[in-house]
């Protein structure tokens, strides 16, 4: 008799038993998969990853004064708005395992009361939905791909993080070239304030020389002061973006801004290049796949609940005798004439246990689940113009992007070869000229002005030609020296198309 409820209690246990053991959650393949892609990025094979300590790691990248690859490392490690990204892959990978769950089995118990006493009815049933068995298939599939939209977009934010640094660095380091060439000019004025004096005491000069003179040594001082104050802004940005709470004047730089470099790839290979690496543009396609996962989630949700399970009922059972027990006695002991027991009439055996499967279904009769395979279907169709659409913006801030790194480069070595060679010499010649007495003092200070502002554009454009190679690499997601590699290998085949995905 009791057989169903251990039938009942048994298959409940076991399905209970059977979802806890899936609930186990593990991203570590997941954050192995973004170091991979952020390696491909950047050239860096380290990566903050949850629940390891990368305090002491830190600290000896600091140690003794970092290079720009090293600032870098830090920031990937260490950049606190980066670290909470990686969670969203953690929570990814849950969503993963939730959607390759079953829903939790349903039961019910029902107890009925007889009026006249005795035993209650008993009902139960247990049931579990098994539409779900032709859902779970797909809805694990959007799930996967939506992990894998995930992982792209972190990738892809650890790479601009990256440019951001190196972009940081490198204006630290030009702001420290700043700060020399402001002690070089301040020299440099005080030579003309010195040569101005002892003209003025040799009676070959006049106030007039020495008060210009002294103005523009005061103008360098001023230039100091405002080149001191940048420096430190632009180490404190780079602190920001590295995360370290330190005094900005603690970081040692030991990098020096790159060298000019000719240009050694072609416009029309660098775009090609891009289309295929650049991260955002592959999370882009990657949204199309979920999209396109999550049409199918809703076309197979027609039929959404398909319960079936297993019921039995116990029916009610009534006193053993309903009758008058005192009465019945003392009726049969007069006539009976002598004491006498009383009758007593059992009632029927108890009811037998039903027991038998059960099943139960949403009839599809007015809502058929159009709506949200519409919206779903909308939604994939979208996000698919939305590729394409970034697809002409990728190509074109690539040709922006490349136009910037060839002009820059063109017009720092112009300055380099030309323009700053023939400031020097201007200035030379003044100063001669000026020292025998010639000319007065006001094409010499001309002169040294335009050697100055030639020496603050050079340090610009140098700041702007590596400013540009970053965001080279930020564009086709690649470290510059793979570029080049990469364009390479490009040159030597033929071209191939950039296929449209289709979210299989």
């Amino acid at each position: 008799m009791v057989l169903p409820y251990r039938v009942i209690l048994a298959g409940l246990g076991y399905l209970c038993l059977g979802t806890v053991g899936c609930t186990t959650i593990h991203p570590e393949p997941d954050y192995q998969r973004l170091q991979q892609q952020v390696r491909t990025a950047t050239g860096q094979s380290e990566l903050y990853i949850p629940g390891i300590d990368v305090s002491k790691q830190i600290e000896s990248l600091l140690a003794d004064g970092i290079t720009a690859h090293e600032a870098v490392q830090i920031g990937l490690l260490n950049n606190p708005q980066l670290q909470s990204a990686v969670f969203d892959i953690s929570m990814g990978r849950a969503e993963v395992v939730q959607a390759g769950l079953l829903s939790n089995p349903f039961i019910g118990v029902g107890v009925q009361f007889p009026e006249s006493g005795g035993l209650v009815n008993l009902t139960a049933s247990i049931a579990q939905n098994i539409a779900e068995l032709w859902q779970i298939p797909v809805r694990a599939r959007s799930a996967g791909q939506a992990l894998e939209q995930k992982i792209l977009f972190v990738a892809g934010r650890a790479t601009q993080l990256a440019a951001e640094i190196k972009a940081a660095y490198y204006r630290a380091l030009t702001e420290e070239k700043r700060y020399a060439l402001a002690e070089e000019n301040r020299a440099l004025v005080h030579q003309l304030a010195e040569l101005t004096r002892l003209r003025e005491e040799a009676g070959a000069g006049n106030n007039i020389d020495v008060n210009l003179a002294r103005s523009e040594e005061i103008d360098g001082e001023l230039a100091i002061r405002q080149a001191e104050l940048a420096r430190f802004d632009a180490r404190r940005q780079l602190a920001v973006a590295l995360g370290l709470s330190l005094d900005p004047d603690d970081l040692h730089l030991t990098d020096a801004l790159p060298d000019i470099a000719s240009i050694e790839f072609t416009g029309d290979i660098y775009f090609r290049l891009v289309q295929n690496q650049r991260l955002d543009l592959k999370m882009t396609r990657q949204a199309v796949c979920t999209a396109y996962w999550n049409w199918q989630v809703q076309r197979r949700r027609i039929f959404s609940n398909l319960e079936i399970g297993a019921g039995f009922e116990r029916g009610e059972r009534g006193r053993a005798f309903d009758g008058n027990i005192p009465f019945s006695t003392l009726k049969n002991s007069i006539e009976d004439g002598q004491p006498a027991l009383p009758d007593i009439e059992q009632n029927p055996s108890d009811p037998e246990f039903i027991i038998g499967p059960t099943l139960g279904f949403e009839l599809p009769i007015f809502d058929q689940n159009q709506a949200q395979i519409a919206l779903a279907y909308f939604a994939y169709e979208q996000a698919l113009r939305l590729y394409r659409a970034q697809q002409v913006e990728t190509i074109q801030e690539a040709r922006l992007a490349y136009k910037q790194y060839e002009i820059f480069t063109r017009n720092l070595m112009f300055y380099r070869d030309q323009i700053m060679p023939l400031r020097e010499t201007t200035l030379q010649l003044a100063r001669e000229s000026y020292q025998a007495g010639k000319t007065p003092i006001l094409p010499m200070i001309e002169a040294q002005r335009a050697v100055l502002s030639a020496r603050a554009s050079y340090v610009d454009l140098w700041c702007q030609q590596a400013s540009s190679k970053i965001n080279l690499e930020r564009i086709a997601s690649l470290p510059f020296e793979q570029i080049i590699s990469k364009t390479q290998s490009i040159a030597t085949t033929t071209s191939q198309p950039i296929e449209t995905p289709s979210g299989e």
